[in-house]
């Protein structure tokens, strides 16, 4: 899959990119998100670009591999919920979003990136914004 990076969303206040985005128009913009500031700010800039450029919107959420098959149904329709109530604080769409519950089925050492990727191989977008990794202590 050949994807373009042009930039990535900071944890500044600002949900600018740090460098312009291309000029061609984008069909498909995805999002990964895992509901930390630095991800909601992600899909925000994510939803400013898809309503600027009429383009479908897929944010996507990986389920860790620790979550019960049973909790599944909960994770997802809360994490629903929660990105619904964050876009409504963003740039109004025209288009509803694909919101896209993604396993972690991978055993690799980076699960919820391979993930990810398995989810955008599927979607095939044109661009993907990820937040920048915010470490806990």
């Amino acid at each position: 899959m050949e994807m373009e990076v042009f930039g990535m969303v900071d944890n500044t206040t600002d949900n600018s990119l740090s460098s312009t985005p291309p000029a061609r128009q984008l069909k498909s913009i995805a999002v990964a998100s895992d509901l930390s500031n630095s991800a909601n700010k992600a899909v925000l800039r994510a939803a400013a670009l898809a309503e600027a450029h009429d383009a479908n919107l897929s944010i996507i959420h990986v389920l860790g591999e620790d979550a019960p098959a049973h909790d599944h149904k909960t994770l997802t329709a809360t994490f629903n919920a929660q990105t619904r109530e964050l876009l409504k604080t963003g740039t109004p769409l025209s288009r509803t979003p694909e919101i896209i519950i993604h396993p972690c089925a991978s055993h690799h050492d980076h699960p919820v990136a391979e993930a990810v990727i398995q989810a955008a191989h599927d979607i095939r977008p044109d661009i993907i914004l990820i937040g920048m990794h915010e470490n806990s202590l």
